[in-house]
């Protein structure tokens, strides 16, 4: 089931390496949410399924299509059109002003803009439609189709937040429930651990690792972490899997040699994750 908008970092095409090393479990905790493209490529989905994003247009588009889905698939059905992209973006920004703290919990015209927006510039800054080199526009989503359907009956029960991602995995956050659970961490990375939410909260990359690192030995919990190799010494018990993303909207900037990182993404297991996640794995 592929995600509804696209997105930088998306881990779409290592959701199967990471559902192989989660195996079934009874919760599942993704803290970084984005597009939801591993979530949404969860083969057996749990009753029971927490996410978070920081970014409160990605926490409203999936409450408004919970609660709203017609409306927002309405509005994100708008024509492709420079002037549109203009007159919406701005709209957004007004909409933000002065602090998301103050925005209602749930906005479906809200979220039908900022998917419309997401699908015909990934840039995001109202000023381009071209995304990736090609004609923009929502070309091959059509909102209302089966496959759109689908996604929105998939994440009905599904629990959303919008705030730090460590208030996902507390006790409570974690859950009680019988079984196993699955944590997902892919927090937002670079070179090395020199990565920070924009708004300066700290050291976002290095705190997951460190979470995980401490929780790793629980047979409750499967964590799988995501980043970029960068030399970490690996506890004991815990696997790598080498990565190199084909394509992706890195491939672009092969003239700069930044597409380099391509080849550092990695996928980090704890003790208990499942251990027929073979292909690629470092033992």
């Amino acid at each position: 089931m592929k995600p509804l908008h696209p997105y930088f970092g998306g881990k779409r095409r290592a959701a199967a390496e990471v559902w192989r090393a989660l195996g079934n479990v009874s919760r599942y905790v993704e803290p970084f949410l984005g597009s939801g493209a591993v979530l949404l490529a969860n083969p057996s989905p749990p009753l029971s399924e927490l996410v978070n994003d920081r970014c409160h247009h990605i926490a409203n588009l999936w409450r408004s299509l919970q609660r709203d889905p017609d409306e927002v698939m309405r509005v994100a059905s708008a024509p492709c059109s420079e002037v549109e992209l203009r007159a919406r973006h701005a709209w957004l920004k007004a909409w933000e002003a002065p602090d998301f703290a103050d925005l209602d919990a749930c906005d479906p015209y809200a979220a039908g803009v900022w998917l419309w927006r997401s699908c015909v510039s990934i840039a995001g800054n109202g000023k381009a439609l071209s995304r990736g080199g090609k004609p923009a526009g929502i070309k091959g989503r059509t909102w209302g189709t089966e496959q759109t359907r689908a996604v929105v009956d998939r994440i009905k029960g599904v629990e959303v937040l919008c705030g730090d991602w460590s208030r996902c995995v507390t006790r409570s956050g974690i859950g009680y429930c019988d079984g196993p659970v699955g944590v997902f961490l892919d927090p937002p990375y670079g070179e090395g651990f020199d990565v920070s939410y924009e708004d300066g909260t700290g050291d976002v990359a290095r705190d997951v690792w460190a979470w995980a690192v401490e929780h790793g030995d629980n047979p409750r919990l499967r964590i799988v972490v995501a980043g970029y190799d960068d030399g970490r010494e690996l506890p004991e018990g815990w696997r790598v899997v080498e990565r190199v993303e084909n394509g992706g909207y890195t491939h672009t900037a092969k003239k700069n040699g930044a597409n380099a990182n391509r080849k550092r993404e990695r996928l980090w297991l704890s003790p208990h994750c499942l251990r027929d996640a073979e292909p690629g794995v470092l033992l």
